[in-house]
């Protein structure tokens, strides 16, 4: 997974991410029931799933076992921590 900070936000759900290295990627994600994370907050997200570049759609992960880990996203921000799964379709 690597660490990127959400350094920008639309209303349109596309954010703009940095990583440790002062790369930047611009990504649409939906958070789905939920409140959408804030400047400021890292998550935590297989690369190969920003290359996809695609629309992502992400949401609290529930009572059914995780079937790939890979398709998991972590959120952090003032040491709050959620976990996602990543939702299809």
């Amino acid at each position: 997974m690597i660490k990127l900070e959400i350094i920008e936000v639309d209303e349109y759900a596309n954010y703009i991410l940095k990583d440790n290295d002062g790369n930047t990627y611009d990504v649409n994600i939906n958070f789905i029931n939920m409140d959408k994370p804030k400047v400021g907050s890292i998550i935590y997200i297989q690369k190969s799933i920003i290359d996809e570049n695609v629309s992502l759609n992400y949401g609290l992960i529930g009572e059914n076992t995780i079937k790939n880990e890979n398709e998991l996203m972590m959120i952090s921000y003032c040491n709050d921590k959620k976990y996602l799964e990543r939702y299809y379709g």
